[in-house]
């Protein structure tokens, strides 16, 4: 068996004034990594998802970026009008593919580690 290592991409403090949007469910907050950022995503006290920002269609268009909607109900792309759930799933199309998925782990020190 071939063990693979996690590759960190982030470490977010929780408790920081800056993650402020992720002290509460449904908050979520833009952060540097992957191809075009990460968008982060509090479910709940401890659940996170950490999306790729890239959009799923067209994924080399310089505008294929995911944004959060100005509702907070769901996550757009502006270029293709693709909208997604917050588990990644396409709510609209053109795209047809879940969005990249980062793997998160939130240990007793309060804070959110981010893996590729």
């Amino acid at each position: 068996l071939i063990s693979l290592a996690k590759a960190e991409i982030e470490k977010i403090y929780l408790s920081d004034v800056e993650n402020r949007a992720l002290w509460v469910d449904d908050g979520w907050k833009y952060l540097s990594g992957g191809i075009r950022g990460i968008l982060l995503y509090r479910k709940n006290e401890k659940e996170y998802l950490a999306f790729e920002r890239n959009c799923t269609w067209q994924s080399k268009d310089s505008c294929a970026v995911i944004e959060a909607d100005s509702s907070s109900l769901y996550m757009i792309c502006r270029c293709c009008g693709s909208r997604f759930k917050w588990d990644g799933s396409v709510l609209k199309q053109p795209a047809t593919m879940y969005l990249k998925q980062y793997a998160t782990e939130l240990n007793t020190n309060n804070v959110l580690l981010i893996y590729n």
